[in-house]
């Protein structure tokens, strides 16, 4: 028997897809200007790839939206984890060590 979708869980999606649209999108438009918000080096490539990276993540948490069962996005969600985890390293070392 398949276990239900937790009843927050179209919520949370929805919130996991809002950011990291915007922020994707604008890495992919303006990258130069993202990079000077955030006080890096200007590297056009790598920011609108990550971009694009990070605008699939949001597609695919809206496309999750549709789901009945905990099944069918159990793996969506490991990979959300994963994802926010190691950006947070990431984040952490480039905040914290680096500067």
């Amino acid at each position: 028997m398949k276990a239900p979708l937790p009843s927050g869980l179209r919520i949370a999606l929805l919130i996991t897809a809002i950011g990291p649209a915007v922020t994707s999108i604008g890495a992919m438009v303006a990258p130069k200007f993202m990079a000077r918000i955030g006080g890096l080096p200007e590297l056009d490539p790598a920011y609108q790839m990550a971009g694009a990276a990070t605008l699939g993540y949001a597609i695919a948490a809206l496309l999750a939206m549709r789901a009945t069962h905990w099944s069918e996005v159990q793996g969506l969600a490991a990979a959300f984890f994963t994802y926010t985890l190691l950006s947070g390293f990431g984040a952490f070392y480039y905040v914290i060590l680096k500067r």
